[in-house]
């Protein structure tokens, strides 16, 4: 059934104005349904296919099966080693950037953390990098950083952006 295989993704805005998958905008990027047929195959939803029910269905199943790890237990290094940066993406660490479309998330890390602004780093299409945003990091040399990941580390297809995002709980927004 495609609701249960439903998810919503984040990627790279496709200038191609006829594109044949439904997609809507977020921030500088493009948000689209993925249907998981499989484990190992999937496809996006073509606009012909697009229902209300399959768009509620892709939310819940892409907000349940978003999960928040310590950059240290991400890597399998001792607690503690990168106290302040945190890693979140799905279940499946497969197109887990989508947690951009959840503010909430966001603003749940901020309270516990005790921070009204958080930095977020696209680390690729399935995972972000979260820092509480302090006067410690610059956000033009966390962007620096992000084009340097995207150069040097990943392929093609799985660069999300080019620069930080910041998350600001006073107004509940993501900006860049």
């Amino acid at each position: 059934e495609i609701k249960k295989g439903a998810t919503l993704c984040v990627q790279p805005w496709n200038k191609n104005s006829d594109a044949d998958y439904s997609r809507f905008p977020i921030l500088d990027l493009e948000a689209y349904i993925r249907v998981w047929i499989d484990r190992e195959k999937s496809f996006k939803l073509p606009i012909a296919m697009y229902k209300s029910e399959i768009m509620e269905a892709a939310y819940h199943n892409t907000r349940d099966s978003l999960v928040l790890t310590s950059m240290s237990e991400m890597l399998g290094l001792p607690k503690g080693l990168f106290p302040d940066m945190d890693i979140i993406t799905n279940k499946e660490k497969m197109f887990g950037a989508s947690a951009l479309l959840f503010t909430d998330i966001f603003e749940d890390y901020c309270k516990q953390k005790g921070v009204q602004k958080i930095y977020i780093l696209p680390s690729s299409i399935h995972e972000l990098i979260i820092i509480p945003a302090d006067d410690c990091f610059n956000p033009s040399v966390l962007t620096s950083m992000v084009k340097d990941v995207n150069a040097n580390e990943l392929q093609e297809s799985d660069i999300l952006s080019d620069h930080a995002y910041i998350y600001d709980v006073t107004t509940d927004k993501i900006i860049y």
